[in-house]
């Protein structure tokens, strides 16, 4: 349950990163987790509240590497993506924006099955017979408790090579994150999110609102939301079912030392039939008494 808890807790600016949710679609009557390419721009140059954004694209490009194909889950991002999240760079060139156009950010992990003990960065990765991308920097792997995976990311403009148009607000179909200023709430977020794509795109009235970053795995199941999700509803039963357990196994205990304290009542008695003393009957109710000792008190209060 904890494990469950903790997801994308690990993120420093957790509290002030939200992903931009699509309301109610009528024909599915289910939220979806895309929104319009240029939105996440547009807050940014429109409203001092957002300081960063970055689109999230899904991508298998089969990367060629010393006569080796690896298919490999990877993404598209906007450079923002780097200092929005906390995934620790291992290494870099030293560049200020790790990626820019035609470079790539591997994980630890990729990193290590292409390369080797070599040293990456550097490095000219393919992805066809005649283009290929810079190695700028190595990631650690996202952890577990991140709903965020990859083994590689590199500059969302590589997709205008399949089409897409970043000035397009009626395409829909893509992960957008925003950050925000500290201290700005979520009902802002909303506000701005609802003005900017009315402004900017009057003749559709879609509904969009924020989802804050830490609630993503345990409150989603939204329409188009490729990641790996947990459930609040389990987590909570789970969390009444122990405690329901925690809770028999107190009464389990009082009543078994219940039935203790009254089985040795009744063998003070008895003693105190036989002769025994007050020190044998305090030491007899003690909690766990010793055999040993309790039969040389028990033989020395006949002296």
């Amino acid at each position: 349950m904890y494990y469950q808890w903790g997801f994308d807790r690990f993120h420093v600016n957790g509290d002030n990163i939200y992903r931009v949710i699509l309301g109610y679609e009528e024909t599915t009557g289910i939220d979806e987790a895309v929104a319009p390419l240029p939105l996440g721009p547009a807050l940014k140059d429109d409203y001092s509240e957002f300081t960063a954004y970055t689109r999230f694209l899904r991508t298998a490009l089969p990367l060629l590497h010393d006569g080796e194909t690896y298919l490999e889950r990877g993404s598209f991002v906007d450079p923002d993506f780097l200092t929005m999240f906390s995934f620790p760079l291992v290494t870099s060139d030293g560049r200020a924006n790790l990626l820019e156009p035609g470079s790539i950010v591997l994980s630890e992990s990729l990193a290590r099955r292409m390369f080797g003990d070599k040293d990456p960065i550097g490095q000219s990765i393919g992805y066809d017979e005649s283009n290929s991308f810079l190695v700028t920097g190595v990631v650690k792997d996202p952890p577990p408790n991140s709903h965020l995976q990859f083994n590689y990311l590199t500059n969302i403009t590589f997709g205008a090579q399949w089409g897409l148009d970043f000035d397009s607000w009626s395409d829909i179909s893509y992960s957008t994150y925003v950050m925000v200023q500290p201290g700005v709430s979520q009902a802002t977020v909303n506000k701005r999110i609802v003005e900017c794509h009315g402004k900017h795109e009057p003749t559709r009235r879609d509904s969009y609102y924020s989802q804050n970053l830490r609630d993503i795995y345990l409150y989603s199941g939204f329409k188009f939301d490729y990641v790996n999700l947990g459930s609040i509803s389990q987590v909570r039963l789970l969390g009444a079912a122990g405690i329901l357990i925690l809770l028999l196994a107190c009464l389990n205990h009082m009543g078994l030392s219940t039935v203790k304290l009254t089985r040795r009542a009744s063998e003070v008695g008895i003693r105190k039939v036989i002769g025994a003393g007050k020190a044998i009957d305090e030491l007899t109710l003690l909690p766990y008494p010793t055999t040993c000792v309790k039969q040389i008190l028990f033989l020395s209060s006949f002296t």
